[in-house]
């Protein structure tokens, strides 16, 4: 999906081959970097509500970040209560062996 959004922005695609492959590798893993925690569904999100608004120039990791901070957060903490109930789920199974 990013790939899509980079070949929606062919000036940010010239200006980043400009610098020949090391420049683009360089550019795509600090984009990879920037987003390297955040569930493929969600930069999937992120990229279509960028393509879907009225932007000129592709964006940076944290700007797709941001479209979607609150769905990442959320799931951080749908993850964490799940955590704490088999912490939980752990600890009474524990006393029934004892």
């Amino acid at each position: 999906m990013v790939e899509m959004l980079a070949a929606s922005y062919p000036e940010s695609a010239r200006q980043a081959s400009a610098g020949g492959d090391a420049s683009v590798k360089a550019w795509w893993n600090g984009f990879k970097t920037g987003l390297e925690d955040v569930p493929a569904d969600l930069i999937r999100l992120a990229c279509r509500r960028w393509l879907r608004g009225k932007h000129a120039f592709m964006p940076k990791p944290g700007e797709l970040r941001a479209l979607i901070e609150p769905s990442l957060r959320a799931r951080r903490a749908e993850l964490e209560r799940t955590r704490e109930r088999v912490a939980n789920m752990r600890a009474a199974l524990s006393l029934v062996e004892a």
